[in-house]
């Protein structure tokens, strides 16, 4: 209807994103558990373990960091889905096995200004649960 669609040229680069930071994650010592987890409320990018803790990981991929901080594209929504997908993820994944880890919210910022060298970066504990 008089336009074109991007979103799955935009699917493709995203999972192409997740797989260099699923690459980049396990060079670093990562034990990946999941790639794309759908929960009832939402997705979580990657999962794994790093030194015993239970890491949800949002990829955020750029051309140019520029204009916009790539984490600041996460908004507190995004970060209250993500939340509560880990929870879920928490109690029904691998029979509850990792309710009890310690857990953290990382984000992997890829910026792709050549398809070759992409340039990582990992923000360990890049947001919490929100305290009240």
């Amino acid at each position: 209807m008089g336009g074109t669609d991007v979103r799955p040229c935009a699917t493709r680069r995203g999972r192409e994103a997740e797989s260099i930071s699923a690459s980049y994650l396990e060079e670093q010592g990562i034990v990946l558990l999941s790639r794309n987890y759908r929960g009832p409320v939402g997705e979580i990018d990657i999962i794994g373990i790093d030194s015993g803790m239970v890491c949800f990981i949002e990829v955020r991929s750029r051309q140019s960091s520029r204009f916009v901080d790539p984490i600041s594209t996460i908004s507190p929504a995004k970060q209250q889905r993500i939340i509560n997908t880990a929870v879920a993820f928490l109690i029904r994944a691998y029979d509850g096995k990792f309710q009890k880890y310690p857990c953290r919210f990382d984000v992997i910022i890829l910026i792709v200004k050549t398809p070759k060298m992409p340039r990582v970066t990992w923000v360990k504990d890049a947001f919490r649960l929100p305290t009240y």
